[in-house]
């Protein structure tokens, strides 16, 4: 299976096989991406997911909740992210100890602030 590995650390060994380093050309890196693939899954970096999230190069977002409070830690939705309106692909999925997966797409709408009601 490939493994496309952003990172900033140009000595960073990718000893996996199969591995890809990306971030020179992102728009285009994943754009190729998407062309090879069917689904593309980012595991393990939410500085990475920010990226994305700032530059809009994204289709889906697939957030899952846990109902646990930490009180700190790094948010999903940095202040960088590119202003989007979300929406909701079907309707969220619940276990039995109260996660939650919560699908969304992009749309074309821009963002507008009012009242709620």
């Amino acid at each position: 299976m490939p493994k496309y590995v952003a990172t900033r650390d140009d000595d960073l060994a990718l000893d996996w096989a199969g591995s890809t380093r990306v971030g020179a050309d992102l728009a285009a890196e994943i754009a190729a991406m998407r062309a090879a693939h069917s689904e593309v899954h980012v595991i393990g970096s939410i500085d990475f997911v920010h990226t994305l999230l700032a530059e809009g190069l994204f289709d889906q977002l697939n957030l899952w909740v846990y109902p646990i409070l930490l009180g700190a830690g790094k948010k999903v939705f940095a202040d960088s992210a590119l202003p989007s309106v979300l929406r909701l692909l079907e309707l969220p999925i619940t276990d039995d100890e109260g996660v939650t997966l919560l699908r969304y797409g992009r749309t074309d709408r821009v963002p507008e602030v009012g009242t709620f009601g």
